[in-house]
């Protein structure tokens, strides 16, 4: 594996990390929590500032999460049909 694929395969894992710890406090606390990026941080073992490399804002974290949700979701419809 070359070191291009390996930065690659990081970053997929880590925004993979930060979109299921977000989730998680998206689900218990809402959206709106004050201090939503700390906690996410903490839960991911990361710094905030990792958060805001890949997510530029909450905002952005927030859609990033509804698209992949309703990705999936769409996936699960389809193989049920």
């Amino acid at each position: 594996m070359s070191i291009a694929e390996r930065k690659t395969r990081e970053h997929q894992s880590r925004i993979k990390l930060i979109k299921r710890s977000a989730s998680v406090m998206f689900e218990k606390k809402g959206f709106e929590a004050a201090k939503m990026m700390e906690e996410i941080a903490e839960r991911a073992e990361i710094s905030k500032a990792t958060i805001y490399k890949y997510f530029k804002s909450k905002n952005k974290q927030k859609r990033s999460l509804l698209r992949s949700d309703a990705g999936t979701f769409c996936a699960t419809e389809q193989g049920s049909s």
